[in-house]
């Protein structure tokens, strides 16, 4: 559960069917949860804003603490599990999307993976077994800025005079054309990539956009 206000995200755990009730948390928690996966050994839960612990694990799913990963507010994180453990990735807007990933056996230590090279921007992460797909906001094509926002054109035309005139011709008076300023690009198409080990990673030719998708 998010909390819009500002302070504390929730969570609520089943242990026997049909009753909920409040986790408890030991450390500190950020105000929302991102995502959260269920593996062997427990349960990870991610943030995508900073404050608090921005990942959290817990072996029974009742009482909740602190992980070994710290970043920075502003990166946000993503959760999965697959055939090692679990992964996490998180991409740095202040680094051109620069994305990092970090693997656990457990949901409580975790390491760095500087082999990975997963794509910038990614959103998301999902495994099944050996497995990853990952999604990634790219911009969208052809997308530029031909003129400013204050109206000034791109080029200023030239004229070249071809010969000197007899006489002195009229002139006539054309307007000016308006520059119109094309929509800077944006991050608004999602594109789908896979991984096989998570080190090297491909596009899978799956585009999306809207920020609508399901991954089940």
């Amino acid at each position: 559960v998010t909390d819009t206000t500002g302070d504390n995200g929730m969570m609520w755990h089943m242990t026997k069917a049909g009753t909920w009730r409040q986790v408890a948390f030991r450390d500190d928690t950020p105000s929302e949860f991102s995502s959260i996966v269920a593996g062997s050994s427990g349960f990870v839960a991610s943030s995508d804003t900073g404050g608090g612990s921005q990942i959290m694990y817990s072996s029974d799913g009742d009482t909740w603490q602190a992980s070994s990963i710290a970043v920075g507010a502003g990166v946000p994180l993503s959760v999965a599990t697959y055939n090692y453990g679990f992964v996490a990735v998180g991409s740095d807007p202040a680094k051109q999307g620069a994305t990092t990933a970090w693997t656990s056996p457990d949901g409580r230590t975790w390491t760095m993976r500087s082999d990975w090279r997963l794509p910038p921007n990614v959103t998301a992460v999902f495994g099944m077994g050996y497995g990853l797909v990952a999604t990634a906001k790219t911009a969208i094509p052809g997308a530029s800025a031909s003129a400013s926002p204050g109206g000034s054109a791109s080029a200023t035309p030239k004229a070249t005079p071809t010969a000197t005139p007899t006489a002195t011709p009229k002139a006539t008076p054309k307007p000016t054309p308006k520059a119109t300023a094309t929509p800077a690009t944006t991050l608004s198409t999602t594109t789908w990539w896979w991984s096989a080990s998570g080190v090297s990673w491909l596009t899978s030719g799956l585009t999306s956009s809207g920020g609508n998708w399901a991954v089940l």
